[in-house]
């Protein structure tokens, strides 16, 4: 599940963005530069556990985790503080944020492309426990 996805349905319907496991599309800072998403509740993994704010993050950090030499990095890079989390100095980068289940994220500059990037496999939610392996 992501936040974001595209319907797989014809044009224009299929072309279009629609919020997935999001309460709605991201709400946009006035400088463009920070997204902020609210997870929409009652969703769970298989597992039974839920799906939050928190399980986005946990995809980010993996994706950022240099040992999982994730090919997703080149979509996120231009997220604040990305170079820390890249080089394994901290587990995500300054620029995501969790905050009960709302996740934000803030780039170096405005992309309007971010939300479509969302939109691509990398980012589906894992359940927290999911290690930080490429094997997993």
């Amino acid at each position: 599940m992501k936040l974001v996805y595209y319907p797989d349905t014809p044009a224009p319907r299929g072309s279009r963005l629609r919020p997935e496991a999001a309460s709605g599309l991201p709400r946009v800072s006035a400088n463009g530069r920070t997204y902020t998403f609210t997870a929409r509740s009652g969703y769970k993994f298989n597992t039974g556990g839920p799906l939050t704010a928190a399980s986005f993050a946990r995809a980010f950090e993996r994706i950022y985790a240099p040992k999982m030499g994730s090919p997703g990095v080149n979509f996120v890079a231009d997220i604040v503080g990305a170079g820390s989390a890249l080089k394994g100095k901290v587990k995500l980068p300054s620029g995501i944020r969790i905050k009960g289940n709302t996740l934000s994220i803030t780039l170096v500059k405005p992309a309007l492309d971010l939300v479509a990037r969302l939109a691509m496999n990398f980012f589906c939610a894992v359940p927290t426990s999911t290690p930080i392996d490429p094997n997993a």
